[in-house]
């Protein structure tokens, strides 16, 4: 079986990085290529249409994923390719989109290893059983490889930035575990984010979504970098480095008015003593979309989120 050739398509280096590195570890011998948005990507494939499957983020600058996707389903050279789409976007109405246009499945951030080759093995399997013939002799089922919204949409999604208590309850556990009973400062570096007073007043509210599971935090600090929140101490949380997605409230609403990804950037105790019940978490932003840094320079101009 000849080796597979993947394109990951995303503006945040670190998620390529990190989905690069699952599909060189689960694909030995398998060649990724990289594009920071939907245009690069395009352009890529216009010169070299032979992969075998393209991983895209949604929001990206100069061409979406969305874009992207429409371009691949319409070209005759790549519109066979399967194309799952990995976005913090877990709303129905956008699965609905991505499958009208053909999208093969849709990966939510934050996702596991587990999720991501779960995915992958999944529209590869779909492609292959598509080009086989049965051994009936039958011809293989005519159509795209594209999943209905309705076999997309199974999976539990975020609930429009509200907690899941369910999702928690049943969610796997994590490859990395997290220390948290002997609670300790742990980072990754000087912080871009500014540093917050941790006897500031509440600024708002977020949801942190890492892999299966949700936290509600407040938030101590926020800029076009980062985040600093403070959340309830748990035996399961997120380590140094692990992606996180932030859903960031309006006030107003109740809404979330912009998601963010991230990554934890440092972990920090609220008291020095064993027995604290919080946690502060920097989480540095990966996005460089511009209608999301629109929404959260507006959030940052009136002080406050929703205010």
């Amino acid at each position: 079986m000849a080796a597979q050739h993947f394109l990951v398509v995303d503006d945040a280096s670190f998620i390529r990085n990190m989905v690069k590195n699952n599909l060189i570890s689960n694909f030995p011998g398998c060649t990724v290529s990289e594009a920071s948005n939907g245009a690069n990507a395009m352009a890529m494939l216009v010169k070299n249409s032979n992969v075998d499957l393209i991983l895209c983020d949604w929001e990206m600058p100069e061409m979406d994923g969305k874009g992207l996707l429409d371009w691949v389903k319409t070209n005759e050279p790549t519109k066979g390719i399967p194309f799952v789409m990995v976005t913090s976007r877990g709303d129905k109405s956008y699965i609905v989109e991505a499958a009208k246009s053909g999208v093969s499945d849709y990966l939510v951030k934050p996702f596991s290893s587990e999720k991501l080759l779960d995915k992958v093995i999944s529209a590869l399997e779909k492609k292959k059983n598509k080009t086989s013939t049965p051994p009936n002799n039958k011809p293989a089922t005519k159509g795209n490889t594209s999943c209905s919204a309705d076999i997309l949409t199974k999976t539990p999604l975020p609930n429009n930035g509200k907690a899941n208590p369910a999702a928690n309850a049943n969610a796997k556990s994590n490859t990395t575990k997290a220390n948290t009973a002997n609670p300790i400062t742990a980072k990754a570096g000087s912080s871009p984010i500014p540093k917050s007073n941790k006897n500031s007043g509440n600024k708002g509210k977020a949801l942190i979504r890492w892999q299966s599971d949700r936290f509600e935090s407040v938030i101590k600090e926020l800029s076009l970098k980062g985040i600093n929140i403070m959340i309830d101490k748990s035996d399961k949380i997120p380590t140094v480095f692990d992606h996180v997605v932030v859903d960031i409230e309006d006030k107003k609403s109740a809404n979330t008015a912009v998601s963010m990804n991230g990554f934890i950037h440092a972990i920090e105790a609220s008291e020095a003593k064993p027995e604290a019940t919080s946690l502060y978490l920097s989480i540095v932003f990966m996005d460089k979309d511009t209608d999301k840094m629109d929404r959260l320079s507006k959030l940052i101009a009136i002080g406050r989120p929703g205010l």
